[in-house]
């Protein structure tokens, strides 16, 4: 994660299990439960994961917008 500006420390890194995700945040906690952590999207660099992962968009049953109508002029 990078805060600019911040004079304690500009980059952190955080190292846990993604608990929720959503279009603006993750919730991560560490290994052992001891704390949570609500990230910021705007503030996430990448992310890097040790073992494979299992991810299902969720909002794939919805309606694509590409079939939507363009907006009128």
């Amino acid at each position: 994660m990078t805060y600019e500006n911040n004079n304690e420390w500009n980059a952190r890194v955080f190292r846990g299990i993604v608990e929720e995700a959503g279009r603006d945040h993750i919730i991560v906690s560490e290994v052992d439960g001891s704390n949570y952590y609500i990230l910021l999207m705007v503030n996430l660099d990448f992310v890097e994961f040790d073992d494979p992962i299992e991810y299902e968009y969720p909002f794939s049953a919805g309606p694509v917008l590409t079939q939507y109508s363009p907006r009128p002029e």
